[in-house]
């Protein structure tokens, strides 16, 4: 007869488990293996794991990012899970969970999935239907204005009775065949950035809240339920958070709450959930009323708190996937307050740099002293009794090849810090001649000059975001002035016929700007030659100019010197929220008003 953890051979069952180079993903790896299962520690191509050099893990086996290449990892399970070699797949974060969600039929049946069921997944996935269970459970959640469900019918954006800061919550969702986007959390301080955040959120299809911002500390209920039963349960509160404002945990401690524990036992009951999760609330200070926030259908960043009060979650889960409960053995119902447990590298770290970074003057909330930061960062590392997550005296090679790892990354650093140092220096000479040749253009309009410009020639690395929105804008803006001129933009990246993405169309329509047929374009030499002035955005864009067209040297400005802005740079846009991109679109009409002003001094523009 088989036993549990056994497969029919009677040989130890073969876990499969992704995301082992997060620290989850250790978590669970330690926990299966010291149970007896035979683990392999899956993770993204390029990204091995301190997880594969634990004394639990088997062996370890790479994999396309599920992120940013969802519909290959797809494929890759699929060939993984038919080899024979697994006989069960653990997901551990959203895109490797949805992947499988979607495959269910695909996989061979043989395979034990351990991961939600679709209609579980449907809360667990997207915050506006966990938000509007918890409402509708009598759970304590923020003021919340639900604004889409992820359909273009459905859709509310009256934020008229929320007060400011308020935080706009958007779905996970697979916005492509290859990219699965995580959900967002972007916090607006008034109904303007409202307005910028919420048309993009349109833009990309994805379900859609926007809540009061709950100040204070987040508290996360770790539950194992299974057949309308709560069979392990273990509450935490974040001390740290990374970054300060509100993020992953870094530094937490074990508390009991029993009114949020009924909460979460209550939605999950109404769910019908069975499995682990963490449910996440957010308590102005501790005993006051606890505001839902979440649910993750998953195993969570901090489970070596739990695991080090003795709760082994990812083991009493599976005793109940093979067997229907929990082993003796496994069974715990209480633990201390206060035990604590630190992610040092990078957790701690980045909280730290959050806090030093902080700028108390456009914050919403008072950052914490950051002498006192510094002195507790100090302080804790040296405290005897915090546990960590990354080192177990039974386990030391993850946390000793993590340490390594991180020595190694800081020699690196200091190097590309040093190497950083000395272009910086370069860059503020030519930054600094820019701005002191643009003075002198501006007591003589002619100066470098033999003609004054009548064709512009705007310029940034792709020729996606910037450069057409300059071109865009000068002609609008020339047009209203009853001007005229002549004007083009290209970009220096090798790839041709790109357009901006769809979420950002709106911003740009509301900033009178439309540049939705523009399609990228290479720079020429026709082009340099043909224009009178060349605007560039950065040192970057200057570079591959003077790389390419030195003569052209006399011609080329920095378009930011017309910004009236001490930094003459404009940021690329592509990687940035909409929030921050409106900032450089924003500089960039500026800047192209001021050139527009300076050169109809003297009639440039005709």
């Amino acid at each position: 007869m088989k036993k549990p953890g056994e497969n029919i051979s009677g040989g130890r069952l073969s876990i499969l488990v992704t995301d082992t180079q997060e620290l989850v993903g250790l978590g669970v790896v330690r926990s299966l293996g010291r149970a007896g299962y035979r683990v392999t520690a899956g993770h993204p191509f390029s990204v091995p794991p301190a997880a594969r050099y634990s004394r639990y893990c088997r062996g370890h086996i790479a994999y396309p990012d599920p992120w940013l290449r969802h519909a290959e990892f797809r494929e890759w399970l699929k060939t993984v899970l038919s080899t024979g070699d697994y006989d069960a797949f653990l997901p551990i974060a959203e895109a490797p969970i949805a992947a499988a969600a979607a495959m269910r039929t695909q996989l061979p049946s043989e395979v034990i999935l351990i991961l939600p069921s679709d209609e579980n997944l449907r809360f667990t996935l997207s915050k506006y239907h966990a938000n509007r269970l918890a409402r509708d459970t009598g759970v304590p959640v923020a003021p919340t204005v639900f604004v889409s469900d992820g359909t273009s019918a459905a859709w509310n954006d009256d934020l008229g009775f929320l007060r400011f800061p308020v935080v706009i919550k958007t779905d996970n969702v697979l916005i492509s065949p290859e990219i699965y986007r995580k959900g967002t959390c972007t916090v607006v301080r008034d109904t303007s950035e409202a307005r910028d955040v919420l048309a993009e959120c349109r833009a990309m299809k994805r379900g859609v809240i926007a809540q009061e911002f709950v100040p204070g500390s987040g508290l996360g209920v770790a539950v194992l339920r299974w057949k309308d039963d709560i069979k392990l349960c273990f509450t935490h509160r974040r001390i740290h958070e990374v970054p300060w404002t509100g993020g992953a945990s870094s530094f937490r401690a074990s508390c009991h709450d029993s009114a949020t524990e009924k909460h979460a036992s209550a939605m999950l009951k109404a769910m019908g959930y069975q499995g682990v999760a963490l449910v996440e609330f957010r308590q102005k200070e501790s005993g006051q009323t606890s505001y839902f926030m979440e649910i993750n259908g998953r195993f969570w960043g901090s489970i070596a708190l739990s695991q080090h009060a003795g709760f082994d979650f990812p083991a009493a889960l599976l005793d109940c996937v093979l067997t229907g409960g929990v082993k003796p053995e496994r069974e715990v119902r209480d633990y201390p307050d206060g035990l604590r447990c630190r992610n040092l590298c990078p957790g701690e770290v980045r909280h730290l740099f959050s806090v030093l970074k902080s700028d108390p003057q456009t914050g919403f909330s008072k950052p914490p002293s950051k002498l006192m930061t510094l002195s507790d960062f100090f302080l804790l590392s040296l405290h005897p009794f915090i546990r960590s997550d990354e080192f177990w005296w039974t386990d030391p090679a993850p946390a000793l090849i993590q340490f390594l790892t991180t020595i190694n990354d800081l020699r690196g650093g200091l190097r590309y810090r040093f190497q950083w140092l000395t272009r910086l220096l370069g860059d503020r000479r030519i930054l600094k001649n820019a701005v002191r040749e643009h003075r002198l253009r501006s007591k003589n309009h002619n100066h470098s000059f033999h003609k004054k410009p009548k064709s512009f020639l705007f310029l940034c690395h792709g020729n996606m975001y910037r450069s057409p929105f300059a071109k865009a804008a000068w002609d609008r803006l020339a047009k209203e002035r009853g001007g005229s001129s002549l004007s083009d933009s290209a970009g220096f990246h090798p790839e041709t016929g790109r357009s901006i993405p769809d979420n950002f169309h709106p911003l740009l329509k509301f900033m009178g700007i439309d540049t939705s047929s523009h399609r990228s374009r290479r720079i020429t030499r026709a082009m340099v030659d043909s224009a009178d002035l060349i605007l560039v955005m950065d040192l970057l864009n200057w570079r591959h100019c003077m790389k390419e067209f030195p003569d052209a040297r006399k011609k080329i400005l920095f378009l930011g010197l017309f910004s009236g802005d001490e930094n003459i740079q404009i940021s690329d846009p592509e990687r940035m929220n909409v929030l921050e991109a409106r900032k450089s679109f924003e500089k960039i009409l500026r800047s192209v008003e001021g050139l527009l002003s300076f050169y109809l001094k003297d009639s440039a523009v005709q």
